[in-house]
């Protein structure tokens, strides 16, 4: 008897275990730190380091990445992708020494990029004029759900015997996600996957797919230097380390509802453009209320985890931009270049944040810089749309 669920949502279900791979391999570095840190003497520096190499190769080979997949074949593609993941976790988890680790880790880090690129793709060429907005934000919540994930099943083995088992799960959790892909896996009905000589991006797509990329660069830096450095405001306000960190925490949980509510809720009032802008707008002010609120950890908790969850509404239908824009058969070209700007938030964001706080030397500085981010990527999406009207759609088509 065949199944009553239509292909693309067993297709996105698929993609979902790969996503919370990713966020729970990302976030197993942080999590077994003490372990590390006391089982290979590790200093801060170089636990520091192995954080960013699982995110480094993306921002040098998104747009590569994109290109190989739309060559070979994005089935094939994948499967590299899952099993560097794997085989680079398994590596970490056996490691005897630093330079290991970091060999490990980049080599997941490599896999890493086809988990944004082509398969964001993939739910684009399935959902695309139907549920693109609620399918692109359950992808995307696979991240913080596998973060979460981590956070709760990894912190009694962060231990100096303990993290190797934790390293070892993580890349089991990415050979079964292999499994799952290959199970669930089919080609989109309108797919630029191929093989042979790849189409070419014209100049509408790029720089509309650009400006796109902008808003999410603008999004995720925001993200970035909040999660970074809010902790440390509120820790000079008087805050444990301990507390400041779980009142940031409350955040992780409140996204992981708010980011596929937000999709379900854009598709049906179906005025991306409003939802989009309002989510933003009140990120950019309720981040400002931390600093009249620093003083009462109950007032805080509450807006943070408000903020948090409003914030991340306006996830989803950002990136589903990109469907509104790009031919199907350079998807994953385009978002390649997409995520070119997405991993150059994430690397920029975090440097912003500590530039502003040296310059200005006051640990408030980053907290403005958030919203000024914000703000300008509300009106970067102003931007968007203008140059959308320019370009009419049979350009793009």
């Amino acid at each position: 008897m065949g199944s009553s669920i239509p292909r693309r949502w067993i297709v996105l279900l698929g993609l979902v275990v790969a996503r919370l791979a990713f966020g729970f391999q990302l976030q197993t570095v942080s999590v077994l730190a003490p372990g590390l840190m006391q089982g290979l003497a590790l200093d801060l520096i170089e636990m520091g380091t192995l954080v960013g190499l699982f995110m480094l190769p993306g921002l040098l080979l998104a747009l590569p990445g994109g290109m190989i997949s739309q060559k070979i074949g994005e089935r094939r593609f994948l499967i590299g992708c899952l099993l560097a993941m794997a085989f680079g976790g398994f590596l970490c988890g056996m490691a005897e020494d630093y330079s290991t680790l970091w060999i490990g880790r980049l080599i997941s880090g490599f896999g890493a990029i086809g988990i944004n690129v082509a398969m964001s793709k993939i739910v684009i060429d399935w959902f695309a004029g139907k549920e693109i907005n609620t399918a692109m934000a359950i992808f995307l919540s696979g991240f913080p759900v596998g973060i979460a994930l981590a956070l709760v099943s990894l912190g009694h083995l962060a231990t100096p015997d303990g993290w190797p088992l934790g390293l070892h799960s993580a890349a089991m959790f990415s050979f079964v996600a292999l499994l799952v892909f290959l199970v669930s896996y089919r080609r989109a009905p309108v797919s630029s996957s191929q093989g042979g000589p790849a189409p070419r991006l014209n100049f509408a797509e790029v720089a509309l797919v650009s400006v796109a990329g902008l808003i999410w660069a603008l999004y995720n830096a925001a993200f970035m230097i909040t999660v970074s450095f809010v902790p440390l405001y509120l820790i000079s306000e008087g805050h444990s380390a301990v507390g400041a960190a779980s009142l940031m925490g409350i955040g992780v949980w409140a996204s992981i509802f708010g980011v596929p509510f937000g999709g379900i809720v854009a598709d049906k009032i179906r005025r991306v453009n409003l939802f989009i802008i309002s989510s933003l707008l009140f990120w950019a002010v309720s981040i400002l209320l931390v600093i009249p609120f620093s003083h009462s950890t109950f007032s805080l908790a509450i807006l943070l985890a408000a903020m948090t969850f409003v914030s991340s509404l306006s996830a989803g239908p950002i990136v589903a931009l990109t469907s509104e824009v790009l031919r199907a058969e350079v998807r994953s070209t385009g978002m390649g270049v997409f995520y070119m700007w997405l991993y150059g938030g994430l690397a920029l964001g975090p440097m912003m944040g500590g530039y502003v706080s040296d310059a200005v030397r006051d640990p408030v500085a980053p907290i403005y810089l958030i919203t000024t981010l914000l703000v300008v990527a509300a009106m970067t999406l102003g931007l968007f749309r203008l140059l959308q009207s320019r370009y009419p759609h049979n350009e793009l088509s």
